[in-house]
């Protein structure tokens, strides 16, 4: 009791203003640890071992924070056979993103290693999109957790993920880990029917435990265990368990820092030159995929960088196999823009349950109702004034309201902080109702966010789109246009 009685004291000691990361060009960040698959049908048991190993390195530090590159590896390990010489086979991810001074991670493209200013200025930020929660850790994010700026005071909060319900957070405890003073963050995020008994389909949890350090600005350990029930049985038939520390940084500055540097460039200017050959297979063919190879031999027998600046290599390693078997006709499919299926009470070609709430950016703070836009298309933005693409989302929907006008009716749906949602709506500015939606969420069944709904004149819902991406308002305007004709 007294132990538990002093951590709340430590809690309640805290500063109540959110950390802020301070990090240097140069600076490189490691975490190692384990992954592990087990296979728990039954009369099948198996399971694999994978070493695991994310860096983060400072590409520039600016007034609005950083440009990071973030690695991740993966090596899986054979049984143990004396006999054996073999390397273990890896798997990297390579990512850039902005890292805001709060600690909110934006993904971005090859343009920001650009040393054109006007190039840079042009790169557009976007979330990153949460991964397939049985896929293979790759990228591996959680060491810079998306904190809410009242987390310390509120001690529990919700997390919305594109494509998965909210995750659920609890501020539990202050533990000493490695030399830093670690808040202990427990997180459970799950599909809605995990609990039953009996079911028609798959269902799942994901459980972490996080040792984040305000010091730091990053979490110092990760424990996750993932667990999947096979449909129409109530037994766990598939888990994994990723555990990792921090293990250390180191600034390179000179030779060090250029090597890195281009590494990371060349690994993801022919990432993003691989994807574009995907996009374009149907009309172009596969040959592009013979000349990504071509251009990654050719930079790996004339580049030789010293030391651990070849870590970096295992993205191009990894490009080079993606390469080989798409050749082989082997591709991963393409992420989805436009959800077709149900999305809680929200249903594609179903009519929109008609809803009331306040109005925002009312000065009288009068209510708004939907069947009172009855008539037009109406697109409904579902976004948490927090999130990263907030501003990004409320900016599109001011350039449709303008692109349209009266023949079409936008509406922001602000879950969350309504004083924040207001003030975003003032400062962008929009010209378009915002409504507090947060009680609104459950009853939609809105899972994540950003999540934008497309609704015809006649009240049924023709479009859901989930998610954020550099395409998706070319996309609504393309769908608008078609529901106007």
């Amino acid at each position: 009791m007294f132990a538990t009685l002093f951590a709340s004291l430590l809690l309640c000691l805290d500063s109540p203003s959110p950390p802020v990361i301070r990090l240097e060009r140069g600076q490189e960040i490691t975490w190692k640890g384990t992954f592990r698959e087990e296979m728990l049908r039954p009369g099948v048991t198996a399971s694999r071992n994978y070493s695991f190993e994310n860096r983060l390195f400072v590409l520039e530090s600016h007034e609005f924070g950083y440009d990071v590159a973030i690695l991740t590896v993966l090596k899986l390990h054979a049984e143990k056979d004396a006999k054996s010489t073999a390397k273990p086979l890896s798997t990297a991810k390579l990512v850039l993103a902005r890292l805001t001074p709060q600690g909110t991670l934006l993904e971005q493209t090859s343009a920001s290693l650009s040393d054109n200013a006007a190039k840079r200025k042009e790169r557009q930020l976007k979330a990153f999109i949460a991964l397939p929660p049985d896929n293979l850790p790759l990228p591996e994010l959680s060491m810079l957790p998306n904190l809410p700026d009242n987390w310390m005071q509120d001690g529990k909060w919700d997390t919305p993920e594109f494509g998965r319900p909210f995750r659920h957070s609890k501020l539990e405890l202050i533990e000493p880990l490695r030399g830093a003073r670690c808040h202990v963050i427990s997180t459970q995020q799950q599909s809605e029917d995990w609990g039953d008994t009996v079911r028609g389909r798959m269902t799942w949890r994901i459980q972490e435990n996080i040792w984040y350090s305000t010091a730091h600005g990053f979490s110092m350990k990760m424990e996750r265990i993932f667990e999947r029930k096979d449909a129409n049985t109530s037994e766990v038939t598939f888990r994994t368990k990723l555990n990792y520390e921090h293990t250390g940084q180191l600034r390179y500055s000179g030779r060090a820092y250029d090597e890195r540097r281009e590494e990371i460039t060349m690994a993801k200017t022919l990432d993003e030159d691989y994807e574009k050959i995907v996009d374009e297979l149907s009309k172009n063919g596969p040959s592009g995929f013979s000349r990504i190879l071509g251009r990654i031999d050719y930079y790996t027998e004339s580049q030789r960088p010293l030391g651990e600046s070849l870590l970096y290599r295992e993205a191009l390693h990894s490009l080079k196999r993606k390469a080989e078997a798409a050749i082989k006709g082997h591709l991963a499919p393409s992420r989805p823009q436009w959800v077709e299926t149900p999305s809680g009470p929200l249903t594609v070609n179903k009519p929109i349950i008609d809803f009331e709430a306040e109005n925002l950016m009312s000065s009288a703070r009068e209510n708004w109702r939907l069947s009172q836009a009855k008539g037009k298309p109406i697109v409904l933005v579902y976004y948490q004034p927090h999130a990263g693409t907030a501003e990004a989302v409320l900016k599109a929907g001011e350039f449709l309201r303008q692109d349209f006008r009266a023949r079409v009716r936008i509406v922001g749906m602000a879950i969350g902080d309504p004083i924040a949602a207001r003030k975003q709506g003032d400062n962008v500015p929009v010209n378009f109702p915002i409504i507090n939606a947060t009680d609104l969420r459950k009853a939609q069944g809105i899972e994540s966010t950003p999540t934008i709904v497309l609704v015809d004149g006649e009240g049924v819902i023709r479009k859901i789109s989930v998610g954020w991406g550099d395409e998706s308002l070319g996309l609504l305007r393309e769908e608008l246009g078609k529901l106007i004709k």
